[in-house]
């Protein structure tokens, strides 16, 4: 080696790269093998498309002219389909003890019953203290349809702002007070149960029991004699729902 180095020592630089192995058996230096396979020198069989306008274009026509008729199936069948919303949100602040109007409504009818007059629905709040605590407030809607309406009918409620997943809600609630600990108002009110762990009555505060979110914001709705059919009615007996239907 030393010789070899002062032969070249007149040379200009020499750079060279060499990947070997080293062999104990015979002590010289073997070159590495290439793993010369599909995969790893990226030579899979591939379908690589080549996008054209004449390709892409009658393609496009095609699944147009497939789902047109699906769209338009869809819309005839939405159009027939009647739905009325009624919001009584503020019953207990807006309404009185009598029948007055009520605005809060939204009439969406078939496109058949869309051109008839629609008569404005009204709403009262009655208060009632000799019934039971879930009687004593409640209001009602007189409305009435401008068509008859085709079975099935139903009728459901809408709720909005009421998130049962927020982290506020989850930890609303006292837990000494579950135990049956005692707690004042002033202590549940501080707590994880305000705003809804004290309340006034005659001037002084009491404790909520139990406190908290989760054991006062239960939802629960009693519509009773929700339809009554006139005389000329189509309406029978089998399409209207039991007298009380709670939620």
């Amino acid at each position: 080696m030393q010789r070899e180095r002062r032969r070249e020592r007149g040379r200009g630089p020499r750079v060279s790269l060499h990947v070997s192995q080293f062999t104990s058996a015979s002590g010289i230096y073997k070159p590495r093998p290439s793993s010369d396979t599909a995969f790893k020198q990226q030579r899979l069989k591939a379908w690589q498309p080549i996008l054209t306008p004449k390709t892409v274009l009658p393609t496009l026509f095609l699944i147009g002219i497939i789902f047109a008729p699906i769209g338009g199936l869809l819309i005839w069948g939405s159009n027939q389909v009647s739905k009325i919303t009624m919001d009584y949100t503020h019953c207990d602040t807006e309404a009185g003890s009598s029948f007055s109007n009520f605005s809060h409504y939204h009439y969406d009818l078939r496109s058949s019953d869309r051109g008839l007059r629609i008569n404005p629905p009204l709403w009262s709040f009655v208060e009632d203290s000799t019934s039971n605590v879930a009687q004593q407030n409640h209001c009602r809607i007189r409305f009435s349809l401008p068509a008859d309406l085709k079975p099935p009918v139903f009728l459901y409620y809408k709720l909005t702002n009421f998130y049962q997943n927020h982290r506020r809600y989850v930890k609303s609630f006292d837990k000494a007070q579950l135990r049956g600990t005692y707690r004042s108002a002033s202590d549940l009110d501080s707590g994880n149960c305000k705003p809804l762990g004290k309340t006034s009555a005659n001037g002084t505060f009491k404790a909520i029991y139990p406190c908290g979110l989760i054991a006062n914001s239960l939802f629960n709705g009693a519509v009773p004699g929700v339809l009554r059919p006139s005389n000329n009615s189509r309406l029978s007996r089998r399409h209207l729902p039991p007298a009380s239907s709670h939620r």
